[in-house]
């Protein structure tokens, strides 16, 4: 039979599903968007297109889920960490002193713990959470406040110098000489090198003398000897303290002062104004060894102090402890 020039004529109109679209009892083929007689051919590609959404979306979900239980599970970690880093029971020492009150004359201490005692202690890696050190910045800033340069203005406000202190002016105290104890460098308690805050307040008239140079009392002092300046030194009050503090050569001194030389002798001096503001030191302790408690004794090195022996006052010198871990 020869050849009409046709191709091959299906015997029906039914199609089966191949891999890649609509088949007929041929083999032919339907690729594309349309179906034999008209119609769009959607259905297969719609099929694999919800799988996949529904794989990314699914993929998305775990990601999501995971991500959380990661961070769950590192903060869980933190805080075991911090836990027994800081968390562990840690006994008081007995016979704590009482923190001095602000209005005491004499040599003061702050930051001043919650406790009203004379215990300083703190947990490094707690920051500002419970048991770190934000209460003892938020006390600092507290007390720094009249300090800021912004309060210390108007025509009652003078810069004094040994030789000029007028008695009816408050003399202005440069807050830029408390180094890097201070508000950008959190006082040091991040670093576990806290700074404390001295602050000399005497009874209203009383004048203060440094000791002459080269005496048993100024040589303390060694290159912060000023005779313009009471000198401040502070250390281990027993020999077993002093061993705690540590010689660590990373830091200028195991123990810092600034401004170095102390408080100004010219601002004690009689006064005719009832303003007057105290100088301060800020003292910081680089060397402090961690979980110890650490007793220091601060003492003011002016001769007019309790018959020229300062060491022996209850009000020209001050003891705390300190603790970190």
């Amino acid at each position: 039979m020869a050849s009409t020039g046709y191709g091959r004529v299906s015997r029906g109109t039914a199609l089966r599903d191949d891999e890649d679209g609509l088949v007929d009892e041929w083999g032919i083929r339907y690729e594309g968007h349309h179906k034999p007689g008209g119609g769009t051919f959607t259905r297969k590609k719609h099929t694999r297109r919800k799988y996949l959404i529904a794989a990314v979306a699914g993929g998305i979900v775990l990601l999501v889920v995971l991500v959380i239980i990661a961070v769950a599970v590192q903060k869980k970690h933190k805080e075991t960490m911090i836990q027994a880093m800081c968390g562990h029971p840690r006994p008081r020492p007995t016979n704590l002193q009482k923190w001095q009150n602000k209005s005491v004359e004499g040599l003061q201490v702050f930051p001043a713990p919650e406790d009203k005692t004379a215990l300083i202690s703190f947990c490094v890696n707690e920051g500002h959470n419970t048991g770190g050190y934000g209460v003892y910045l938020n006390n600092l800033e507290s007390h720094l406040y009249d300090y800021q340069m912004m309060n210390q203005q108007g025509d009652d406000h003078v810069k004094c110098n040994d030789s000029y202190a007028p008695p009816d002016k408050v003399c202005v105290f440069d807050i830029s000489a408390l180094g890097n104890c201070d508000h950008f460098h959190h006082y040091g308690y991040s670093s576990g090198t806290p700074c404390v805050m001295l602050q000399l307040n005497l009874p209203r008239n009383v004048t203060a003398k440094a000791f002459a140079n080269n005496t048993a009392e100024s040589k303390k002092l060694g290159y912060r000897y000023s005779h313009d300046y009471i000198g401040v030194t502070c250390d281990g009050a027993t020999d077993k303290d002093r061993k705690k503090i540590g010689k660590d050569t990373v830091f200028p001194s195991p123990i810092q002062y600034f401004p170095r030389n102390g408080f100004p002798v010219s601002w004690y001096r009689p006064r005719t104004t009832n303003k007057f503001l105290a100088p301060i030191v800020m003292v910081k302790f680089n060397t402090l060894f961690d979980d110890v408690f650490v007793n220091i004794t601060c003492t003011a090195w002016g001769k007019s102090f309790n018959n020229g022996k300062p060491e022996t006052s209850d009000l020209y010198t001050t003891t705390f402890v300190i603790y970190h871990d």
